[in-house]
């Protein structure tokens, strides 16, 4: 019994492991989209999760709601950061200071 309750936790880190990896990608991705429609420089090439919670999605079923931060430059000189908010792998807020504020993505 103890083996199966561990091998469900290991199954459970490395579903997390592999969907946190999915999420950060897609981060990224929407992150290098949005400087890009913009004409911004995306700095140090990276995004960060800097907050993670659960949700429901429109049909109730709960869903990880991953937070990311990112860095950009509309002039080259001064930094600004941009946040992006996932519920499971969907894109739902987008929100770029100046460009972009608050829009929410469906």
């Amino acid at each position: 019994m103890e083996a199966l309750i561990l091998l469900f936790v290991l199954a459970l880190i490395g579903w997390f492991w592999f969907d946190t990896l999915r999420a950060r990608e897609a981060a990224m991705l929407v992150s290098r989209q949005m400087c890009q429609q913009f004409q911004l420089q995306l700095l140090d090439d990276t995004v960060r999760l800097i907050k993670i919670g659960i949700t429901r999605d429109q049909h109730g079923r709960l869903k990880l709601q991953r937070h990311y931060c990112f860095d950009f430059s509309g002039d080259k000189e001064e930094r600004q950061q941009g946040f992006l908010q996932f519920n499971g792998l969907q894109l739902k807020m987008v929100d770029l200071p100046g460009y972009v504020n608050r829009t929410i993505m469906v």
